[in-house]
C-alpha cells in the first residue's frame, strides 16, 4: 500500500478493481479511511463524472467486504458448535455447542473454573412429548446414575427444565443438580435441544382415553400416554392378562343363565364407547339389591372388558371427593367409569346423590380459576358410569333431572353367580381382550353405521311412558349389546327391551312436582298428630294445619306457610314452582280472589293463611273432617 501514488494514476485507474481493492484490504481502519478520502480528492480533480464513478465502485467493494466478513463470522460460529456428546452406544451423538459432554459429565471448558460444571454425570434430552389436547410439552430426560451404574429416563415438564429456579426439583430423581449448577444445566439442555431439533424424536401424547383423530387411546400406535404421575397406575391397568378363551368361556356360561344383571352391565360397559359416536350424553347404570348377591362381581365383569377388574385398581370406590371423580372421569373420557358400593358415601351425602349424578352426567368439570386468576382448562368426558349398592341412588329427594340420567336395575332374588369367589378370581386373572376387539369393530363400521343402529333401536322402543333421554341411554346399551352379541359372543343372547324395561322410570315419577306432591302428602300423614280436624279442637304442642273436606266430599289438608316451606326445603323441592303446578292441576284450593293461600280457622280466635292441598284418592279417609263450601272456612 505504501507504493500506491494516487497523483500518478489516470482517471480510469482511480476506479479500477485493483486500486479500489488494494485500499479496501488495508487492515488498519484509520489508514483505510484516510486513503479513501485521498482517492475521492484525486477523483475530484478529474471532474464530477469521475468522482461519482469512484464513489459507486467504492460502495460495491464495501458491500462485498462486509458480506465476506459476515460469512467469516458464521464459519467461526459454526466451528464453535462442532462438539458432540460422547455417551457411548446407548444414545446417539448430538451437537452440544461449546460443552464437553462425555461419561465424566458436562462441562464448559471456556468458562471460568468455578462456573464450568453443568452436571457431574451424563444427561441429555432424549425425546420431546407434545400433549395433543393443550399443546404443552414434556421432555424425556436420559441420565446416567452412578449409584446404580445404569441409565435411567424420566419425563419432566419443560416448564421445570427451562427454569433455573425450578430445575433443582429434578434432583428428586437422582439427577445431580443444585442451585449452584442449575443455570448451566438449563443452558446445556436448551442448547442441545435447539442444536438437534431435527434429530431428537418428538412424539404426540394424550392423558385421555378414548376416541381421538388417531383412533382410540390406548389402542392406537400414533399416540403415547402423557405420564404426569396422576393416573400412571390407572393407565397401567388397561391391559390384557391371562387367557381370552377362559374369559370367554366364563362369560358365555354366565350369559346363558337367566340372570339379566351380568348382560346389562357388560352392555353398559361397551355402550360407554358409543356415547361420543352417537352424540349422546353420559348416564349412570345402577345395580342395587341385597348384600351378597354378586353386584360387585358384576362391576368386575364390566371392568374386565377393558382392564384389570380388581377393586381399587380400575374400579374406584365412592370414598373420593367430587373433584377426584371429575379428574378420574376426565382421564377415562370414553371408557366406562366403574364405582363399587354406594354404602361408603351414602352417609356422607345424606342419601342425596343429586350433585354427584349431575356432575358426572354433565360430561364436564366445574370451572376453576388458575394461579393467574384466569379460567383453568376444563375437564370433559363422555362415558357411562356404572355403580352398585344395597339401596338405590334414586330417592324421593332426587331431582327429576338427576333421575332422568340414571338407568336403575333392582337385582333379582338369588345369587347372580353360582360361585362368586371363583368368578372374581377368574376375572382378576383374565381380562382386557374384548374391549380392543369391540373398538376395532366400531372403527370398521364407522360412526355413521353405529349411530344408525342406535337410532333404529331408539325409534323402536320410543313410547309415551318414558322420557326420551332415558330411552336414548337405553338404546345405546341395546345397540352395544346387539353389536357384541352378533359379532363377538355369537350366542343369540342379546338383551331385549322387555328384559330391561324395569330399569326405566316412568314420566310421572320423573316429574319434579309429582314427586313434590307425594312428598308433601307423605310428610303431612306422618305428622298427622300436628293437624286438627275441627276448629274447636284443643291440641297441645306444635300445629301445622287442619284436615278439611269440601262440599263435594273432596278431602284437603291445610298447611301453614312455614311448615309447608320447611317440608319443600327438606325434600329439595321448590315451593313456588310446586304451587304454580298445583294450581294448574286443580290440586290447590285457592281463595276466592285467586290467591294460592287462603284463611283457615284453626281455633275460634286463630285464622291464619294456609295452603290448602287436595289429597289423593289413596290417602286415608278422614271421616271426621268438617265440610265447607268454597267461600267459608
Amino acid at each position: 500500500m505504501d507504493n500506491l501514488d494516487l497523483s500518478k494514476l489516470s482517471a480510469k485507474e482511480l476506479y479500477s478493481e485493483e486500486v479500489i481493492c488494494s485500499i479496501m484490504d488495508e487492515e488498519d481502519p484509520v489508514t483505510r479511511e484516510q486513503l479513501h478520502f485521498d482517492l475521492l480528492d484525486r477523483a475530484a480533480e478529474f471532474g464530477e463524472r469521475i468522482e461519482k464513478r469512484v464513489e459507486q465502485m467504492w460502495k460495491v467493494a464495501d458491500k462485498d467486504r462486509k458480506s465476506k466478513e459476515k460469512d467469516r463470522k458464521k464459519a467461526e460460529t459454526k466451528g464453535a458448535y462442532e462438539n458432540y456428546t460422547d455417551f457411548g452406544e446407548r444414545y446417539p451423538a448430538m451437537k452440544c455447542g461449546n460443552w464437553r459432554a462425555d461419561m465424566s459429565g458436562i462441562y464448559n471448558p471456556d468458562a471460568v473454573p468455578e462456573n464450568r460444571l453443568a452436571c457431574s454425570h451424563p444427561i441429555l434430552p432424549a425425546e420431546i412429548i407434545t400433549n395433543v389436547e393443550d399443546g404443552t410439552q414434556k421432555v424425556r430426560i436420559a441420565f446416567y446414575q452412578r449409584s446404580s451404574n445404569r441409565w435411567r429416563e424420566q419425563i419432566i415438564p419443560k416448564t421445570i427444565i427451562a427454569n433455573r429456579s425450578k430445575i433443582p426439583e429434578i434432583s428428586a430423581f437422582g439427577i445431580a443438580v443444585t442451585s449452584e449448577n442449575a443455570k448451566n444445566l438449563v443452558r446445556y439442555l436448551s442448547e442441545v435441544e435447539q442444536l438437534n431439533y431435527e434429530a431428537i424424536p418428538e412424539v404426540r401424547a394424550t392423558a385421555k382415553m378414548g376416541w381421538c383423530e388417531d383412533g382410540f387411546m390406548p389402542y392406537t400406535s400414533e399416540l403415547t400416554f402423557d405420564k404426569d404421575g396422576r393416573f400412571d397406575g390407572l393407565f397401567d391397568t388397561i391391559d390384557t392378562c391371562g387367557s381370552r378363551n377362559k374369559w370367554m368361556e366364563f362369560v358365555l356360561s354366565t350369559r346363558a343363565s337367566d340372570r339379566i344383571e351380568p348382560r346389562l352391565v357388560m352392555a353398559a360397559s361397551l355402550a360407554s364407547v358409543l356415547i361420543k359416536p352417537c352424540g349422546l350424553l353420559p348416564f349412570w347404570v345402577d345395580l342395587w339389591g341385597r348384600s351378597g348377591g354378586g353386584k360387585s362381581i358384576c362391576g368386575m365383569l364390566a371392568a374386565s372388558i377393558w382392564a384389570d377388574p380388581e377393586i381399587g385398581k380400575y374400579i374406584s370406590k365412592f370414598d373420593s371427593t367430587v373433584s377426584a371423580f371429575e379428574a378420574r372421569a376426565g382421564f377415562l373420557n370414553h371408557l366406562p367409569f366403574v364405582i363399587d358400593d354406594t354404602a361408603e358415601v351414602r352417609k356422607r351425602l345424606k342419601d342425596d346423590f343429586s350433585q354427584l349424578i349431575y356432575q358426572l352426567a354433565s360430561g364436564e368439570g366445574r370451572e376453576r380459576s388458575n394461579t393467574k386468576l384466569g379460567l383453568a382448562h376444563k375437564t370433559t368426558w363422555s362415558n357411562v358410569i356404572i355403580c352398585s349398592g344395597e339401596t338405590p341412588i334414586i330417592t324421593d329427594q332426587l331431582q327429576g333431572g338427576a333421575v332422568n340420567r340414571v338407568i336403575e336395575y333392582e337385582v333379582d332374588e338369588g345369587d347372580i353367580f353360582p360361585d362368586g369367589q371363583a368368578a372374581a378370581t377368574l376375572l382378576k386373572n383374565n381380562y382386557g381382550f374384548i374391549g380392543r376387539e369391540f373398538i376395532k369393530l366400531i372403527a370398521e363400521m364407522g360412526f355413521d353405521g353405529v349411530t344408525k343402529i342406535q337410532q333404529e333401536i331408539f325409534n323402536t322402543i320410543r313410547n309415551d311412558k318414558y322420557e326420551d333421554k332415558q330411552l336414548r341411554s337405553l338404546s345405546a346399551i341395546l345397540a352395544a349389546d346387539k353389536i357384541a352379541t352378533e359379532r363377538i359372543f355369537k350366542d343369540g343372547r342379546a338383551l331385549s327391551f322387555a328384559e330391561v324395561e324395569k330399569a326405566l322410570t316412568d314420566k310421572d315419577t320423573l316429574s319434579e312436582n309429582e314427586r313434590c306432591y307425594s312428598y308433601i302428602v307423605n310428610e303431612c300423614m306422618v305428622n298427622d298428630s300436628k293437624f286438627v280436624y275441627n276448629s274447636g279442637e284443643e291440641r297441645i304442642g306444635e300445629i301445622w294445619g287442619r284436615h278439611l273436606t269440601d262440599q263435594f266430599k273432596n278431602e284437603y289438608i291445610a298447611v301453614l306457610k312455614n311448615p309447608f316451606n320447611r317440608i319443600c326445603a327438606s325434600g329439595g323441592f321448590n315451593a313456588k314452582a310446586f304451587l304454580a303446578w298445583a294450581v294448574k292441576n286443580d290440586l290447590l284450593w285457592k281463595s276466592s280472589n285467586g290467591e294460592p293461600s287462603r284463611t283457615v280457622s284453626l281455633d275460634k280466635a286463630y285464622k291464619p293463611r294456609c295452603y290448602v292441598i287436595k289429597l289423593p284418592q289413596e290417602a286415608l279417609e278422614l271421616a271426621d273432617s268438617e265440610q265447607f263450601d268454597d267461600e267459608e272456612f
